[in-house]
């Protein structure tokens, strides 16, 4: 078990069940909306109360469900839109321009679904 500790001074510290610092402290850049420490030693930050920044950190850790629960059923039509092109991008990176098609056509990327096709020499009507 580990505890995460911060105050208002911009550091985090990290300290054991017996109450020992393990870890020296760490700086933190941004406002506490949330803190996971995970065992690989990788630990999440977002931002104060503006929910984009969430959906942002979310998204360029490819963790895009946590960023889809953030967003929730009442978001807007271009959260949604911006979600699916940052997916789509992903999809394109790790070289499966099938989804990264499929999902740039949701998102009414158009342009980007007729390069993609052109690139793999695909001739769909």
């Amino acid at each position: 078990e580990v505890l995460c500790v911060s105050d208002w001074s911009g550091e985090l510290t990290f300290y054991n069940n017996t109450g020992h610092v393990i870890s020296p402290e760490r700086p933190i850049r941004a406002e506490l909306l949330s803190l996971q420490y995970f065992c690989d030693g990788h630990f999440l930050l977002g931002g104060g109360e503006q929910p984009h920044r969430a959906v942002t950190m979310y998204s360029d850790l490819r963790m895009f469900d946590l960023a889809q629960e953030y967003l929730g059923a009442e978001s807007k039509n271009v959260d949604q839109k911006l979600l699916l092109k940052k997916k789509a991008e992903w999809a394109e990176h790790i070289n499966e321009p099938k989804t990264a098609a499929d999902m740039y056509l949701s998102a009414g990327e158009i342009v980007k679904v007729i390069e993609i096709y052109a690139q793999q020499g695909w001739h769909e009507k």
